[in-house]
This record gives structure tokens, C-alpha cells and sequence, in this order.
């Protein structure tokens, strides 16, 4: 089984504030991993490396066998970041036009027709069972629901890879226990990879098949 993530010793810094040491990592395709950290510990760092944006100072990171510098298939990726959507609930846009917005793309060079667009989003949508809501304007959800659309979103465009930065910010426990229960459904799927960040050790231990700890910049797993 081939690794969608592949990081050896690799080393990032602030000026002179150390952030990572030499870490050490892998994930395997259709596997599901978490890493828990404080605030502050270089979690979104690390997340920002593996997309590209931010440079190590050693070290290598390789997306399905590529260097990530040179990775040209980011398709295959999906980024679910932590502000994304608490910025664009605001925003006069249903959940049918968000879900779409990584299949646009495909639309525009006619890979991809809009029959076939509009199956694509209700695929999505049945997956985080909000299907019913594909009409709904974002400001007229809750939270959790809104976490669902943003996961359809990731999965419109059948990413092998999807990164997720602190999933259960400002959820409450019902909330987050049904994040739960779809986080079990992926993993059953084994159709993507996932990274999980989060603060939430309890949580990822319930929703993911093995937890790593970042602390002081190593990464170890339990």
C-alpha cells in the first residue's frame, strides 16, 4: 500500500524558536490519523508544510511519492481549515454553490458537465447526510451542520488526502459526538486518507485509528 504521507527528519523554525525536531512520520493510503497538541505547539505549522505554504528548514515531505515542492496533483488533496467557514457564513451562498466551488474548475474546462456536477454535490452531500439541506443558505445552519458542508465540500472532488485543522472548534458535545459517528463512516469507506488535527485528545481517539501527541516540537505517537 502505497504512503500519501511520507515526512523524514524534518526540522522548521521561527528565527531562532525551534518549532519541529526532526520529525518523523507516515500515513498510509485509507488510513485515518490524529495529532493532538496545545495550543501553540506547531500543529497548523505542520499542516502548512504539508501544504506547501510554509518551507522547512530540513528534512523531507513527500504527497503520494512526490517532494511537495515539486507535488503537482494537489486535486488529491483537501484542506478543511479552522476559520474557513466562520468567515463565509456570512456570505449569500447555498450549500449546493459551496459544495460545487472545488468542482468549478472541472465546469470551466468542460471536464466535467453540470448534470454531472449536481450528482457530484448530492454524492457528497449523502455522505455527511445533509442532502436535504443542499438548498439552504450557510447562515441559516448550525454549527454542526455547517462542519458537515465544509466536509462535503472536501469530498466533492474525490480527494485521496484530506486535512483536517481542529474539525470540533465551538461544537457542542452532541454536536461533536455526531462528527463522531460521520468520522466512523469515512474511515469504513477507506476510500481517502485523513489527517485530524485538534486540541481534543478524547475525541480523536474515537475517531481516528491511531493518535500522535505533539509536544516541544517531537512528535510521538501513542
Amino acid at each position: 500500500m502505497q504512503e500519501a504521507v511520507q515526512i523524514c527528519d524534518l526540522t522548521f523554525s521561527y528565527g531562532n524558536i525551534q518549532v519541529l525536531r526532526k520529525l518523523n512520520f507516515s500515513l498510509q493510503e485509507g488510513e485515518w490519523i490524529g495529532i493532538q497538541g496545545a495550543n501553540g505547539a506547531g500543529k497548523s505549522t505542520f499542516l502548512h508544510l504539508l501544504l506547501g505554504l510554509k518551507r522547512a528548514d530540513s528534512g523531507e515531505i513527500l504527497l503520494f511519492g512526490q517532494d511537495v515542492e515539486k507535488f503537482t496533483d494537489w486535486e488529491w488533496v483537501s484542506f478543511v481549515s479552522q476559520s474557513s467557514f466562520s468567515r463565509r457564513t456570512q456570505f449569500p451562498a447555498s450549500v449546493e454553490e459551496i459544495v460545487s466551488m472545488p468542482l468549478q474548475w472541472r465546469r470551466k474546462k468542460r471536464l466535467l458537465s453540470k448534470e454531472n456536477m449536481k450528482r457530484e454535490v448530492k454524492r457528497a452531500l449523502r455522505l455527511v447526510q445533509m442532502e436535504d439541506f443542499i438548498h439552504r443558505q450557510l447562515n441559516q445552519l448550525s454549527g454542526g451542520q455547517v462542519q458537515r458542508v465544509q466536509l462535503a465540500q472536501a469530498l466533492a472532488g474525490h480527494p485521496k488526502l484530506i486535512l483536517l485543522d481542529e474539525p470540533t472548534t465551538g461544537l457542542d458535545k452532541e454536536t461533536t459526538a455526531e462528527l463522531d459517528h460521520l468520522f466512523e463512516g469515512l474511515r469504513r469507506r477507506r476510500e481517502e486518507s485523513g489527517l485530524v488535527i485538534s486540541h481534543d485528545l478524547h475525541w480523536l481517539k474515537s475517531s481516528v485509528d491511531s493518535v500522535y501527541t505533539l509536544d516541544k516540537g517531537v512528535l510521538e505517537r501513542l
